[in-house]
């Protein structure tokens, strides 16, 4: 698996759920929703260290961010991006933290 491929999956989130998740994926996602913030955070924990098994290249790397960075500009470049407030997304954000 390469930082491509997680960039590409990324393209297929959205809110939250996958375009095109598996009828197990979907299960164990509102399995998932429904844990304590302290499994939660247990499971994304475990997931990450399974993913830092990813090894590629800082030039890899370097490429692929820079690819994503383009790609995110022609989105806005096009208005096909959904754009969002910065100040009303973090208090959004922080009104979910006080939940």
């Amino acid at each position: 698996m390469t930082l491509n491929y997680l960039l590409e999956t990324a393209d297929n989130i959205s809110y939250g759920t996958f375009n095109n998740m598996s009828p197990l994926l979907e299960k164990i996602s509102k399995e998932v929703m429904n844990l304590p913030q302290e499994e939660k955070i247990s499971l994304v924990n475990l997931l990450l260290e399974d993913l830092d098994g990813i090894e590629d290249s800082e030039e890899e790397i370097q490429q692929a961010w820079d690819e994503e960075i383009q790609r995110r500009v022609d989105l806005v470049k096009s208005d096909k991006a959904q754009l969002f407030d910065g100040e009303e997304v973090l208090k959004e954000a922080r009104d979910i933290i006080k939940k």
